[in-house]
């Protein structure tokens, strides 16, 4: 599925269970270098550490996904991570722009931020 995916430049996240992370250094059954078998054929491949990464690598995910040249994207949570607790608010996802040419209204944003900026070439943050 992930080849034909691959192939075909489907968009497609893919999530796949991983042992509890606390085991793998014991080679159990049905575990394996599951983010080193996705890189191969997916844009991204990536493994959670922590339940409060979910709803940011989830929508990285399907943002790159969608991005062009789209393609597969694979995600692999292990057994320990799902049995973390998690407080969730759902925050919308910035747009996804899919045309290869640049998005017109996203243009005139941009260029209306950039018009409106005090100091457009620095950071406030940077020092």
């Amino acid at each position: 599925m992930l080849y034909n995916a691959h192939r075909g430049g489907v968009p497609l996240v893919i999530t796949a269970g991983q042992q509890h992370t606390g085991l793998l250094q014991y080679d159990p059954h049905l575990s394996g270098d599951l983010v080193g078998m996705g890189k191969q054929y997916s844009k991204w491949s990536t493994e959670l550490s922590y339940a409060a990464d979910i709803p940011i690598v989830i929508q990285r995910a399907f943002k790159m996904a969608m991005q062009p040249p789209t393609g597969p994207v694979f995600v692999s949570i292990p057994q320990d991570v799902l049995e973390q607790p998690l407080d969730f608010e759902y925050v919308p996802n910035t747009p996804v722009h899919t045309r290869l040419r640049p998005d017109r209204e996203a243009l005139k944003e941009a260029l209306t931020d950039l018009i409106d900026a005090l100091r457009p070439g620095y950071m406030d943050d940077a020092e």
